[in-house]
C-alpha cells in the first residue's frame, strides 16, 4: 500500500508526525534525548524512501494492460480450441463409429447369409432356414424397444451405451465361432440373431447422446452428418462385399464390419469403459435398493398432458418414417424391374435428403418437417397411380424418399429438443417401439404391388403431417442487439471499454493505464454488490 501511495500521490509523501504544535512540545533536557529525536526523524525519512524505491520497482515489473489483454485472449482461444477438439472427438465416437457404422449391422446379414448358406460345414443353415433367423433380428429389435424403458430406469444413457456396444462385440464373436462349435445349430444361430436385434436399440440412445454432446445450434447439422455417414457406410459395405472382400471368408468379413467400429468407438467415447462395465451389477443393486423407497406417483409427475400429446404426435411421425422409409427400400423391385438401379437411386436420394435437412436451422424445424411430410405424401400418392417401371413413378419415389430423409432428421432432433432429460426414460422407448413397428410392417408391404404399398405410405405421411402441427417450434433463444454486437466484437476491443463516470475523477492522479484493469474490477464488484 505504501508503494501504491508513493507512485500515485501528486506530491512527495511527508513523514508522519504528531498533531502537537512545536511550541507545546517539551524541550529535550539532555543530549541523549536530542539524538533520539533526530534518529526518529531519520528513520521516518528512510522508510518513505524505501517505499518509494519499492513502488518504482513494482511499477517497472508490473504487467501492462495490453499484455493482460493479450494473455486473456490467448487463454480464451485455447479454451475454444479445446472445446472444438472435444466436439470433434464426440462426433467421431458417437456420430461415426457408434452411429454411422450401425449400417453394417443393418445390411450385412443380407450379404453374409449368401456365404453362410454356401458353407458345406454348416448343413442346417440353408437358404430356406436363414430368412427365419433373419426375422429373429427384427423380433429382438422390438423386444429390446420394450425393455429399453426398464433399462433407462436403472442405468444412465452412457452406461446403456457401454453395455450395448460391449454386447455387440460379444455377438460378433459368437456369430463367428458359435456355428462351428455347435455344428451349425439353427436354434443357437437364431438365438444369437435375436440378441443381435435386442442390442440394436443402441441407435435410440446414441442419437440422443450425440445431440447432448453437441452445441444446441449444431444439433441438426450433427444428426444430418451422422445420417449422411450412415448412407456412405451402407454404400461402402455393399461395394466391399461385392468387390474387394467378395472372396474373403465370411468370418473375417463379419469381424471386420461388426467388431472394429464398436471397439474403436468405446475407446474414443469412454476411455474408462471397462471399469464402468464391471460396475454395472453394483449400480443395478444400488438402484434397486433406492427405487424401493421411491413411490411410483413421484415418477409419474414428470409427464404433463402437453408432453403426452407431443409424445403421441412424435410417435406417429416415427411410425410413418419407419414404415415409409424402409418400405420404399423393400419395394425397390415393385417400383422398377431393375432393382439395383432403384436401390442406387434411393441411396443417392438419402445423401441429398440428409444434406437438405440442414435447412431446418434456417426455416425452422416444424415448418420444414411438416412441409416434407406433405410433399412425400403427395409424391407417394402419385406413385401409386402411375405405371410401375416408368420414369414418372421412379422420379416421384426418389423425391418422396428425399423428403422422408429430411423428416427423419428433424424428428430425431425434436426427440431431444421437445422433452426434458428427466422424461427421456419414458419417451425414448415409445419412439423406439413406434419405429420398430413401422420397420416390421415394411417388409410385408414391400411384397405388395406399388399401387397398394405406396397408398399406405402416403396415408401415414398425411397423418404425420397433421401430427407435426401439434409439435412445438424449435427453441431458439433470441438475443438483443447489444449481445449480438458484443459477440461479434473482438476481445481486445471489449477490454478497452471506458470506465464508469463515478471513477473518472479518481483516475486523474494515476499513471495512464497502470491501474485501469484494477479499477474495472472494482467497478464490476460495486455494481454487483447489494
Amino acid at each position: 500500500m505504501a508503494s501504491l501511495m508513493a507512485i500515485t500521490a501528486p506530491f512527495p509523501t511527508r513523514p508522519l508526525t504528531s498533531n502537537t504544535p512545536p511550541w507545546s512540545k517539551p524541550k529535550p533536557t539532555d543530549r541523549l534525548s536530542r539524538e533520539n529525536g533526530q534518529m526518529g526523524q531519520q528513520s521516518n525519512v528512510g522508510a518513505a524512501g524505501c517505499a518509494l524505491v519499492v513502488g518504482l520497482l513494482g511499477s517497472l515489473t508490473r504487467t501492462s494492460p495490453k499484455q493482460r489483454c493479450t494473455a486473456q485472449l490467448i487463454m480464451t482461444r485455447q479454451k475454444q480450441r479445446s472445446r472444438t477438439l472435444q466436439i470433434l472427438k464426440d462426433f467421431l465416437g458417437f456420430g461415426v463409429l457408434l452411429g454411422s457404422f450401425q449400417a453394417a449391422w443393418h445390411i450385412l446379414p443380407v450379404f453374409l447369409d449368401i456365404k453362410i448358406a454356401a458353407d458345406p460345414s454348416l448343413p442346417m443353415l440353408t437358404e430356406t432356414s436363414l430368412p427365419v433367423a433373419k426375422t429373429a433380428i427384427f423380433a429382438g429389435w422390438l423386444a429390446g424397444s420394450v425393455c429399453l424403458r426398464h433399462a433407462m430406469k436403472i442405468y444412465s444413457k452412457e452406461e446403456i451405451m457401454i453395455a450395448s456396444a460391449s454386447g455387440l462385440l460379444l455377438v460378433a464373436l459368437a456369430t463367428v465361432t458359435l456355428p462351428h462349435v455347435t455344428g451349425g445349430s439353427f436354434v443357437a444361430f437364431t438365438l444369437v440373431r435375436f440378441v443381435y436385434g435386442l442390442l440394436m436399440n443402441i441407435a435410440t440412445v446414441q442419437i440422443v447422446l450425440l445431440q447432448m454432446r453437441m452445441p444446441e445450434k449444431r444439433r441438426n447439422q450433427a444428426v444430418a452428418c451422422k445420417q449422411i455417414g450412415y448412407s456412405l457406410v451402407s454404400i461402402l459395405v455393399a461395394y466391399g462385399c461385392g468387390g474387394p472382400t467378395f472372396g474373403l471368408d465370411w468370418r473375417l468379413e463379419a469381424l471386420l464390419w461388426y467388431a472394429l467400429a464398436p471397439l474403436l468407438g468405446l475407446f474414443v467415447c469412454f476411455p474408462n469403459w471397462w471399469a464402468t462395465l464391471r460396475s454395472l451389477p453394483s449400480i443395478a443393486r444400488e438402484k434397486a435398493r433406492a427405487s424401493s423407497q421411491v413411490s411410483e406417483a413421484h415418477a409419474r409427475v414428470e409427464m404433463t398432458p402437453v408432453m403426452r400429446r407431443h409424445e403421441v404426435a412424435l410417435a406417429t411421425c416415427f411410425l410413418a418414417c419407419g414404415c415409409a422409409f424402409f418400405g420404399l427400400s423393400y419395394s425397390a423391385s415393385q417400383l422398377s424391374p431393375n432393382v439395383y438401379r432403384s436401390s442406387i437411386l434411393l441411396n443417392c436420394a438419402d445423401i441429398l435428403g440428409f444434406l437438405a435437412a440442414m435447412s431446418a436451422d434456417v426455416f425452422g424445424r416444424k415448418r420444414v418437417q411438416g412441409g416434407c411430410f406433405l410433399v412425400a405424401a403427395i409424391c407417394l400418392l402419385l406413385c401409386s397411380a402411375g405405371m410401375p417401371g416408368s420414369t414418372l413413378v421412379m422420379s416421384f419415389a426418389v423425391i418422396g424418399r428425399l423428403c422422408l430423409d429430411v423428416s427423419f432428421c428433424t424428428i430425431l432432433v425434436a426427440m431431444a429438443d421437445t422433452f426434458p432429460e428427466s422424461a427421456h426414460e419414458r419417451v425414448l422407448p415409445t419412439f423406439a417401439i413406434a419405429t420398430r413397428v413401422g420397420s416390421l410392417i415394411a417388409p410385408f408391404l414391400g411384397t405388395l404391388p406399388a399401387a397398394i404399398s405406396c397408398s399406405i405410405f402416403s396415408m401415414l405421411c398425411f397423418a404425420a403431417t397433421g401430427a407435426t402441427m401439434m409439435l412445438p417450434e424449435q427453441k431458439v433463444g433470441k438475443k438483443t442487439r447489444a449481445e449480438k454486437r458484443d459477440e461479434q466484437q473482438p476481445l481486445s476491443l471489449k477490454m478497452a471499454r471506458p470506465l464508469p463516470t463515478k471513477y473518472k475523477r479518481t483516475i486523474l492522479y494515476l499513471p495512464k493505464g497502470s491501474l485501469r484493469m484494477w479499477m474495472w474490477n472494482l467497478a464490476d464488484q460495486t455494481a454487483m454488490s447489494p
